[in-house]
């Protein structure tokens, strides 16, 4: 996927969200656990609330600005946004669903993209920098999905900006947001396992019929998701 924000108007229509859509991306889950109380104290102690007719591009970048200059990129789990927003840092899912956590409890829709990067002559081929890799987007109307990378924006420095509105890498997505419905099941069919998979990573580079071959102990295993 290639995206870049550029001044002027839209040259086709933006199809605006249907309501199911905007509560979709809107929702609390698991991860994005926006009601809880933690959220919303960080969001007024740090100066991020909604000022008076903010426009939801300028909220979304200030939180992006935030994001960049508050923490490193570093650590993992736990993916739990109360817990993500008072520590130093995360890996690009935590930091994605950060941006993503902010958008929501403000009233933002917004998503991540969970997927893998790849070289743009070959895209069988990882890139040199890296395998899987998350990013956000939040919906503004009027424009569209904005793409968001704060994980790239956290080591930009001076060129962060680059990072707000452009997609800077050739990420092919596996999954949009996280807690998906997940199903295991065992060599003859039968459901052993139901659950959720907060992001579907590591298991996203799958082979023909959403299967992949674990050479090594020689079991398959098998990934399905509902709508």
């Amino acid at each position: 996927q290639a995206c870049r924000i550029v001044p002027g108007r839209a040259t086709r229509p933006v199809v605006p969200l249907t309501g199911a859509e905007r509560k979709h991306y809107l929702m609390e889950n698991r991860e994005l656990d926006i009601s809880n109380p933690v959220v919303a104290d960080f969001l007024s102690q740090n100066g991020l609330l909604r000022k008076p007719g903010e426009h939801d591009l300028d909220l979304a970048y200030r939180f992006f600005c935030f994001i960049s200059k508050r923490y490193k990129y570093g650590g993992g789990p736990p993916h739990v946004l109360s817990k993500l927003l008072s520590g130093t840092g995360s890996d690009c899912g935590g930091t994605s669903e950060i941006f993503t956590g902010m958008c929501r409890v403000s009233g933002i829709p917004a998503r991540m993209l969970v997927g893998r990067l790849v070289d743009s002559k070959d895209v069988t081929k990882s890139t040199e920098d890296g395998t899987d890799h998350c990013e956000a987007e939040c919906y503004i109307d009027g424009i569209g999905w904005l793409p968001v990378d704060a994980t790239f924006a956290l080591q930009a420095g001076e060129s962060a900006v680059q990072h707000f509105g452009n997609r800077s890498c050739n990420l092919i997505v596996s999954s949009f947001d996280v807690d998906l419905p997940f199903q295991r099941k065992d060599r003859v069919g039968a459901v052993i396992q139901n659950g959720k998979l907060g992001i579907l990573q590591g298991l996203a580079w799958w082979q023909v019929g959403g299967s992949q071959d674990a050479s090594k102990d020689r079991k398959t295993i098998e990934v399905r998701w509902g709508q």
